[in-house]
């Protein structure tokens, strides 16, 4: 097999070799996705009630669909599933509002394959928390790639529980995202 592989890729030539990225995509995690109308988190009011994707230059993967699709392979583990994701994906784009948002956070930040196509967008009123995951994983973002790779937005959920307050910010959220695939 491996003569084989040897044999292949000395007759390539490779000054006229070109890959092509699959259609643009955003592998989006956050929080949950409901049925509720009216949306409960950032993520299912941006997916699901301002139908966002369609002004995004790009296509929307969720994250639950990579979950369903890791099912069918062969891999070890989810990490490694979603390294690979993160390889093709022209944003990984994480909103922690739930568990297991705040667990695909810390493990992206630290992942040096996700983390390059990694942003973050959190709310605004933990900027400056003094919390781990602000000065833990957020600030290794930072440090790693720059302040631009995580964007600080008002918004917050009522007792309701609704999201309230991010509608005048809708825009440069979408701009944040676009800004970040081209």
């Amino acid at each position: 097999m491996i003569d084989a592989l040897r044999s292949l890729y000395q007759d390539q030539d490779h000054t006229a070799l070109r890959f092509k990225r699959p259609s643009k995509f955003v592998f989006l995690c956050g929080g949950v996705i409901t049925s509720n109308p009216h949306p409960t988190n950032l993520r299912d009011y941006l997916y699901r009630t301002k139908h966002f994707s369609n002004r995004l230059n790009a296509d929307v993967v969720l994250a639950e669909t990579a979950r369903d699709l890791y099912r069918a392979t062969q891999y070890k583990d989810l990490i490694s599933f979603e390294e690979d994701i993160a390889r093709i994906a022209s944003l990984v784009l994480v909103i922690p509002e739930s568990p297991g948002s705040l667990a695909e956070l810390g493990a992206f930040a630290t992942n040096d394959i996700i983390r390059r196509a990694l942003r973050v967008i959190m709310q605004q009123r933990f900027e400056n928390d003094e919390s781990f995951i602000r000065f833990g994983p957020i600030e290794h973002i930072i440090k790693m790639h720059g302040r631009d790779f995580v964007g600080f937005y008002p918004w917050r959920v009522d007792d309701t529980p609704r999201i309230r307050s991010i509608s005048p910010h809708y825009k440069a959220v979408v701009d944040f995202i676009n800004d970040h695939l081209d």
